[in-house]
């Protein structure tokens, strides 16, 4: 998988062991939103979002997202559908319409991921 640094490597990491897991290959749901939700770097947001639980938060990650760039929230709104696809719509052409190559990648990685693609 490719990480564009260490950063979003390390807040991967982070995000799984919010959802109880110590690695992204331990939960392909949980890895792949973390994997891509990470590569936005919205560290508090995204531990927010997750419940002391270990379940996603869809509202607390909408709510906080409105002020975000029209990219990040494409990748969280697909980041979320990568953890249940019954959280949100967005289509793959909506997500990587808004992307930069770098992230066009690291989405088209978590698609490999989630999927064994």
């Amino acid at each position: 998988m490719y990480f564009k640094d260490d950063y979003h490597k390390q807040l991967a990491d982070k995000l799984m062991k919010a959802f109880g897991y110590g690695s992204l290959q331990d939960d392909k749901c949980c890895g792949s939103f973390s994997y891509l939700a990470a590569a936005t770097y919205k560290e508090d947001i995204l531990l927010e979002s997750i419940s002391s639980n270990g379940l996603l938060n869809y509202k607390v990650l909408m709510t906080s997202m409105t002020v975000f760039s029209s990219s990040e929230q494409a990748m969280l709104r697909f980041s979320a559908q990568l953890y249940n696809s019954a959280i949100d719509n967005i289509t793959l052409e909506d997500a990587l319409r808004h992307l930069d190559e770098e992230n066009k990648r690291v989405l088209s990685d978590a698609l490999r991921f989630r999927y064994n693609i």
